[in-house]
């Protein structure tokens, strides 16, 4: 049997995907327009200081990156794996949050998808995320809900 067909997602769903990246640069581009680009610039500049000097700002900054881009590579590992329902949508990645070593990433399933298919797809979305090691747990009594809590993710720093 021929796998089921790829679907290209709507604008829709590609601006609730990358909802973080565009609440930035929105609040960029309003700043912009009320503020100028001076303003605009100088918050950029104290932000890359405060980023530069700042142990704990560092550590925030890090963290909401990393769960951000583990979102996406979680998202990429189900499309490799194939996970799916019969017309090919993947499963709904509601959010990521950074728990100390690992990043928790909530998952909805859709109909006809269960958490076996996360536990087969377990060592992609892991190869996908340059992680350690990914484990699927169930996220309330909801058969629907799941979490996918990548272990150690990484990208750019060989050493870590």
């Amino acid at each position: 049997m021929l796998p089921p067909p790829r679907r290209w997602p709507g604008l829709l769903r590609v601006m609730l995907r990358w909802r973080n990246e565009l609440a930035i640069a929105a609040a960029v581009l309003v700043a912009w327009s009320y503020a100028g680009g001076v303003v605009v610039g100088v918050l950029v500049v104290t932000l890359a200081v405060l980023v530069a000097f700042v142990p704990s700002v560092r550590t925030a900054v890090r963290a909401a990156t990393t769960a951000t881009v583990v979102a996406h590579r979680v998202r990429s590992g189900l499309v490799q794996a194939g996970v799916g329902d019969r017309h090919g949508r993947l499963p709904w990645i509601v959010g990521s949050w950074p728990w100390g070593e690992t990043v928790w990433v909530s998952v909805w399933l859709r109909s006809g998808t269960t958490t076996g298919d996360l536990l087969d797809a377990a060592p992609l979305i892991a190869a996908a995320c340059g992680a350690a090691h990914v484990q699927i747990a169930q996220r309330s009594p909801r058969q629907d809900r799941a979490v996918v809590i990548v272990y150690r993710p990484r990208w750019g720093c060989p050493g870590r």
